[in-house]
């Protein structure tokens, strides 16, 4: 979800892609973690935000050919809201760009879909996320791992047309069980 232009309309249903580049970079880790979970032949992959352009999803299936990868928006032609659907924990992936101002709610719900407390939950978000008094007790219970983008992504067009950088730098925040690192992405090159 963009953070330029924030006081002007705003797409509808915050439909914001991701940047193709964005989601390649977090492919291996995620793919590596997959693999020492041990379910790397047949492993479950849910993406609830997934907008018209099914972006995220799109590139998880060309990436992952013995995943089973299903995806879902509010909008049509799914009109499945997550945030109101029944959980259904058999997912070893959750992986979303979420409506920013529905994140924590979007992260909480991600955590009901997992198949176990080890399957992966991975949100792509504004760094700043993590600056909340709001968030923060939940945060120091259930600290991620975080992904850092050196080059900031574009998600919307400027006024000229064309795609310039966002605002605010973002990074892929992923719940896995594992001890909370911070890692800088080899992006500053992509896209």
């Amino acid at each position: 979800m963009s953070s330029t232009n924030r006081g002007l309309a705003r797409i509808e249903h915050d439909t914001y892609p991701t940047p193709d580049w964005l989601t390649h970079a977090i492919v291996p880790i995620l793919e590596s973690k997959i693999k020492s979970m041990g379910v790397w032949k047949n492993f479950r992959v849910y993406e609830p935000a997934c907008g018209s352009q099914k972006a995220i999803a799109d590139i998880l299936e060309k990436s992952w050919e013995n995943a089973e990868v299903s995806a879902t928006d509010i909008i049509a032609p799914w009109h499945a809201d997550f945030l109101n659907l029944d959980p259904h924990p058999v997912y070893d992936l959750i992986i979303t760009n979420p409506p920013f101002s529905l994140a924590m709610e979007f992260i909480e719900k991600s955590f009901q879909w997992r198949k176990s407390d080890k399957s992966i939950v991975a949100m792509l978000l504004r760094l700043n996320f993590l600056g909340s008094k709001k968030r923060a007790s939940w945060l120091r219970q259930h600290t991620p791992s975080v992904y850092v983008s050196p080059k900031r992504p574009s998600f919307a067009l400027n006024k000229d047309g064309k795609r310039g950088t966002d605002s605010i730098e973002y990074a892929w925040f992923v719940w896995d069980g594992d001890p909370p690192r911070i890692h800088i992405l080899p992006t500053e090159n992509c896209g």
